[in-house]
């Protein structure tokens, strides 16, 4: 128990260091051009660890469990060979003609925006050279039972750069920012690469391999299609002004950190509780517990957005008028953090829906609300965002986070209201309130 109460803190710990000093850079910069063009910088890599680095991190543990001890470190090493063999070029080929696929990616920008876009993308890059392969060292440390001290590893990382470029900005600016990037990728290497061992040769026909390609092309793909979003995001916001990218990368930011924090302290608790009532067939006292605990989060959002919406102009006025912002940006945050709030309530409250049908060991019920919302959303927010611009893109975002909480909990009630009747079929006495769970 204290050992998953400390890997939730230092997750946590190590996702929110990132995220703040993310949005110190913009606040020190400054909302304007050069912040879009770092976050435009940011999606590629980003969508590198949300789509290959977690699909293949999903894969390797197992595998790596499976392998007996002896030969466990030596497939490793042959996982981590032929990953950085097989990315380097690719992202070599992409710094080459950033210039070119850019201009699809953010047609918005400016050609002085594309051209600073250009260049921090290719700083970047190199750091996906870097954390491609750390999923062989991840997973190796997770499979020997060390996910401690792989998860301490990523946070002291992330803390050192975070430190290194909070002392550059002021001299460097968005360039100290896109060089953090490679410099924590480059020291989650250095810091784990000993637990490879020697270097024990070449194995000309590493049956892990073959599974390992097997089983990652369908999670890839799966993820791939929800992984459109942060490109059409980019897309969308490069035609909204200076500032509007930066804007909706601010209060995204925000949000996702505040969502990371209860995911580990509410919801990921929450999941074993659950799960044991549904083993027990407790179903009366499963209700009672996710009810209390969705209310209390959905309580504590709601009036968190109503604080943003009463308070948060007048706070933002503190924060960003020390940069060298545009004379927009405070209303253009405070704008954005406020229809992004369905994204805050909806998100969170969602995560406690989600873990209660996971519990139950439904884990397709929302995998296909998902779907259905996303194939919604997608050109719903396209259509909202050329009509009303950034607002009709926040809107959007909120509605189908909203949509998605709204799905899961009618289903998970659905489902519920059938099995405490089979529950109090058992328990008559519950009807009469003499039963006590």
């Amino acid at each position: 128990m204290k050992s998953s109460i400390l890997l939730a803190v230092l997750t946590s710990l190590r996702l929110a260091t990132s995220a703040l000093s993310q949005l110190f850079v913009i606040t020190l910069v400054g909302i304007g051009s050069r912040t879009d063009a770092l976050i435009a910088s940011f999606v590629l890599p980003q969508l590198t660890s949300t789509l290959i680095v977690a699909s293949l991190n999903q894969v390797l543990v197992p595998l790596f469990t499976a392998e007996p001890p002896d030969s466990r470190q030596q497939h490793a090493w042959m996982v981590f060979v032929v990953l950085f063999v097989i990315v380097t070029p690719v992202a070599l080929l992409l710094m080459a003609t950033a210039d070119g696929w850019l201009g699809l990616l953010a047609p918005g920008f400016s050609a002085e925006g594309r051209a600073l876009t250009a260049q921090l993308v290719r700083i970047q890059l190199a750091g996906v050279i870097f954390a491609v392969p750390f999923s062989a060292l991840w997973s190796l440390q997770c499979a020997q039972g060390r996910l401690l001290w792989a998860e301490g590893a990523q946070t002291a990382s992330t803390f050192v750069a975070a430190v290194l470029m909070i002392a550059a900005a002021p001299r460097y600016g968005v360039y100290a920012a896109a060089s953090a990037v490679v410099l924590r990728s480059a020291l989650d290497v250095l810091l784990l690469i000993r637990g490879l061992g020697p270097w024990r040769g070449i194995i000309r026909e590493s049956h892990l391999l073959r599974r390992a390609w097997h089983r990652v092309r369908y999670p890839i793909a799966g993820s791939a299609y929800f992984g459109t979003e942060p490109l059409v995001n980019q897309f969308l916001t490069s035609f909204a002004g200076p500032g509007g990218l930066s804007a909706f990368f601010a209060g995204q930011q925000v949000y996702a950190t505040l969502s990371l924090i209860a995911n580990k302290a509410i919801a990921a608790p929450l999941l074993p509780v659950l799960s044991a009532d549904a083993n027990d067939d407790e179903w009366l006292t499963f209700r009672q517990r996710y009810r209390r605990r969705a209310w209390y989060v959905f309580l504590t959002t709601s009036g968190l957005v109503l604080c943003i919406a009463l308070l948060g102009r007048p706070i933002l006025e503190l924060l960003i008028e020390r940069g060298q912002s545009l004379p927009e940006a405070t209303d253009l945050i405070w704008q954005t953090l406020v229809t992004l709030g369905g994204v805050c309530v909806g998100g969170i409250v969602g995560q406690i829906t989600l873990t209660a049908l996971h519990a139950m060991g439904d884990t397709k019920t929302p995998t296909q609300i998902g779907i259905v919302t996303y194939t919604i959303y997608l050109p719903a927010k396209v259509v909202a965002f050329f009509a009303f611009g950034l607002v009709g893109l926040t809107l959007a975002s909120s509605a189908f986070f909203l949509a998605n909480m709204i799905g899961q909990w009618f289903f998970l009630e659905r489902t519920l209201k059938q099995r405490t009747a089979l529950d109090r079929s058992f328990h008559p006495a519950v009807e009469n309130g003499m039963l006590q769970k």
